[in-house]
Order: C-alpha cells, then structure tokens, then sequence
C-alpha cells in the first residue's frame, strides 16, 4: 500500500515538474488538482446519477455509485466545517472528522475543517496497509512540509 501510494505521489511529481522551489511546487499541484476537480466527466457522472435517482430511484443510483466508486483504490473528499465553535447541548465540540462509512475502495482520505484548523481522517480495509509504518511516513512528510515552511 504504501509502494502505491508513493508510486502515486511520484507520478504527481513527473506531472508538475522538477521544481525546486516549494510554494511553486504546491502551486502547480493545487492547479492540476482544480483542473481535475472541473473535468468534464465529474459534471457529467454527477449528472447521470441525479438523473438515474430521479427516474430509476435511489437503490438504482447507489448501485451505480458503488459500482463507480469499486473500480477505484483512493478515495479522497473534502468538506469545509463550521467556522465557528459549534456546542451540543451546551457542551462544546472541540473538533470532529469526516469519513464516508462503505465505500468499496482500499484507502479513503477525507479532509474536514473546522474553525480553521483541518483535520485528516484516513479509513481503509482491514489488513491492507501497516498502521505504524504508514502512521510514522505521514508524520515524517509532514515534519518535512514544517521543516520547508519554516526556512521559508
């Protein structure tokens, strides 16, 4: 799993360029990722399955959402929280995660804010990735990404 990911990130890394500054880098990839995001085939997959839900119903368009989504080994989904303190009878929420319970894929990344501050949470299938060394790479890119900020 983690082979994949990397080989993933790599060929992310062939697409953008061999650049070695790190805004720019994160630049490029946050315009590749747009361009992604407005491809034509999300609008039109969105679209076919409204339409199937509308006129076949919901189970007809969970099955072609499941079948969609099982000839895919990542996930990833964002969603932008609350900005402000949220409180559950009178109690306060000091923060939550997002993740979609179900979903027929090996590893999902879901990305939540809340009052600014992003959370990940990463879900996958049981046995399919070793937890402690995925756990110790995640937190050695992100000393990385700390380390490049801060001698920016």
């Amino acid at each position: 799993m983690i082979h994949a990911l990397r080989l993933y990130l790599f060929q992310i890394l062939i697409h953008v360029g061999d650049s070695s500054d790190p805004h720019e880098f994160i630049r490029e990839v946050h315009k590749m990722m747009d361009r992604k995001k407005k491809s034509s085939a999300v609008y039109m997959t969105s679209s076919l399955i409204k339409c199937v839900g509308k006129f076949r119903g919901p189970e007809v368009a969970a099955k072609l959402l499941h079948s969609t989504l099982k000839d895919s080994s990542i996930t990833l989904s964002n969603l932008i929280g609350a900005v402000e303190q949220m409180a559950i009878q009178n109690h306060p929420v000091k923060g939550f995660y997002f993740t979609v319970a179900g979903v027929p894929v090996s590893i999902g990344f879901a990305i939540v804010s809340y009052i600014g501050k992003p959370r990940v949470a990463i879900a996958s299938e049981k046995g399919y990735i070793d937890a402690d060394k995925f756990k110790s790479c995640i937190l050695e890119a992100f000393y990385i990404i700390c380390k490049i900020i801060a001698d920016v």
